[in-house]
């Protein structure tokens, strides 16, 4: 890797190409990248003499700066000019940017190092922070105050690429979650034991993996090889291998499951996380901790998770016993905890007939969405739902519409 203050000169250098060249690197870095304070000073004054559709010129430079109250010594109009005279290469911009990123990146990790070793109380939340810090970093995404423009632009991109939004494979689910599941959301498949929430994960799991899609199932309840005898009996054997799908099933614990998943997004291009189940993962807590209080927890982790990583969360969660004992589940049938209602993009519920293979799937709840309700049929040699065309189905004959 080239010298950092060999880099800074070239992309000061570069600058001076014009109000284009400085528009290419201001999208890509930004003043505090400069470890140079002197050349720091000079990129700010270029940047706003571009602004300002001001020429780029050594005396304008440096009379902007003293009017902003710095003139670094060790830097003149002599040696701007030198640069501008024998300016590099402004076609090598981008590799200029990518290299200086990738010395502001590693500073960046030496004081988030230095930061936690002074911490005076080092505990999962705090970790989970630095985690967070240090993904920012790999992604050279900072925080900071975002216009209007740039959501209009961040909108725009995600319209205009449709791996932004996973078909779950049943196309009546599709059409109403608006085309299918979106990146960032927390989604949330709840029901009782047996009614069918980890056969529809994995079903929608499978679906996106299908697509080309990378997709990590982090299963609680089943090992990974029961797990694929499942998968065998809907996708043929011997494609199963092929197929761009990840399994975590060695642990419980949410800290260790997170820094998981992170390795596996970086290293395979997770595009969709599944967890079978909410109820069954652990935090460490205090004895007075309550569970309901612990399924918060974990529930607006996985929440955060899923807006750090900018990729859908499924996550299976159980519902009370009590909903049994009604008619439809509803949102506060969620068992534990209305944080998981609350933290939630997505709810889907599902219900089992007393007497077929029906199911009833009802969205619940989406955000930014409307709901609805979709008979499924579970085709239960087979471990898969198909959509029910019935008119007239046990859920209507039951509860009505």
């Amino acid at each position: 890797m080239e010298s950092r203050q060999a880099i800074e000169t070239a992309i000061i250098s570069a600058a001076f190409d014009g109000p284009d060249a400085v528009d290419r690197i201001a999208s890509q870095i930004n003043a505090m990248d400069f470890a140079n304070r002197d050349l720091r000073a000079v990129w700010n004054a270029m940047e706003a003499l571009s602004d300002a559709d001001s020429a780029l010129d050594p005396v304008l430079i440096v009379q902007h700066m003293s009017e902003s109250g710095r003139v670094p010594e060790s830097i003149g109009v002599p040696l701007l000019a030198g640069l501008m005279e024998n300016r590099w290469e402004s076609a090598h911009i981008d590799h200029y940017c990518e290299a200086l990123k990738k010395h502001a990146a590693t500073d960046d990790a030496h004081l988030l190092g230095e930061q936690l070793a002074g911490e005076p109380l080092i505990n999962q939340e705090v970790i989970d922070g630095y985690i967070s810090k240090l993904d920012q970093i790999q992604r050279g995404r900072k925080d900071e105050i975002k216009t209007v423009a740039d959501a209009v632009r961040g909108l725009q991109e995600r319209k205009a690429n449709p791996r932004a939004i996973h078909r779950t494979g049943l196309k009546s689910l599709d059409d109403t979650l608006r085309g299918g599941l979106r990146d960032g959301q927390s989604i949330v498949i709840g029901g009782r034991p047996g009614a069918g929430k980890s056969v529809l994960m994995v079903q929608i799991g499978a679906a996106v993996a299908q697509s080309g899609t990378g997709v990590l199932i982090v299963s609680l309840e089943m090992m990974k090889e029961e797990l694929i005898d499942r998968l065998s009996r809907t996708i043929d054997f011997d494609r199963l291998p092929q197929l761009p799908l990840y399994f975590i099933d060695s642990t419980s614990d949410l800290g260790t499951i997170q820094s998981l998943v992170r390795v596996a997004c970086r290293r395979y291009k997770i595009g969709l996380i599944v967890i079978d189940y909410l109820q069954l993962m652990e935090v460490p807590s205090s004895k007075h901790d309550s569970r309901e209080r612990q399924i918060a927890t974990i529930s607006r982790r996985l929440k955060r998770m899923a807006l750090d990583l900018q990729k859908p969360v499924i996550v299976g969660s159980q519902l009370n016993r009590e909903s049994t004992k009604k008619g439809k589940p509803t949102l506060a049938d969620l068992r534990e905890s209305g944080s998981i209602e609350q933290d939630a993009d997505i709810v889907l519920l599902l219900s089992a007939s007393d007497d077929g293979p029906e199911t009833l799937l009802q969205v619940a709840k989406q955000r930014g969405g409307g709901t609805g309700e979709i008979t499924l049929k579970l085709d239960g040699p087979r471990f898969a739902f198909t959509t029910e065309e019935s008119a007239y189905s046990y859920f209507e004959r039951r509860f009505g519409n």
